[in-house]
């Protein structure tokens, strides 16, 4: 009688950190085939990980693992390994339509501004004795000159960012 002893050789499982920004989408490269292999995210709020394809999605910023899972087969042995996903979060903007306005005492002037944040913008007066700021809208108390913060805070998706805007106040 004889015996004959088939070992299973090492599944060669390796893949690369990624890094995106948010909204972006790349694609594991492991390898070995996505089709034999399953994934695990330590945390499915970050990236989204389509386990077919192995296409991975930043959905806010933040840093997560992924576990690569190859179950083996008649020729190599079962193999995991991790990798790093780390998400940017993507850079606010603001857009000031006019970034020097004029208005009388009394007179109210909207500042047009917009992001691509996901926050709200804020109007902030760094001199509450010349204007008044009520949303967008800037209403003049006393001739003089002041500038007004246009800003968005960071959110999960986004970094902050802020602006000024100059007002003149006609006596």
């Amino acid at each position: 009688n004889v015996t004959v002893t088939v070992n299973k050789l090492p599944a060669p499982l390796v893949a690369n950190n990624l890094t995106l920004k948010v909204d972006e989408s790349k694609f594991i490269d492991p390898t070995i085939d996505v089709q034999y292999l399953r994934f695990i995210c330590s945390d499915d709020t970050v990236v989204l990980v389509n386990a077919t394809t192995g296409k991975v999605t930043g959905l806010k910023g933040g840093k997560v693992n992924v576990t690569l899972i190859f179950d083996g087969n008649d020729k190599y042995m079962a193999n995991e390994t991790n990798i790093t996903v780390t998400v940017n979060k993507l850079t606010s903007t603001i857009t000031v339509e006019n970034d020097n306005l004029v208005v009388d005492v009394d007179g109210t002037v909207k500042i047009n501004a917009s992001t691509n944040s996901d926050a709200d913008l804020e109007f902030i007066s760094l001199n509450t004795t010349v204007v008044s700021v009520s949303g967008e809208n800037v209403t003049g108390l006393i001739g003089g000159k002041v500038n007004i913060t246009v800003r968005v805070k960071e959110t999960d998706r986004c970094l902050a960012k802020s602006t000024n805007v100059s007002v003149t106040v006609n006596k």
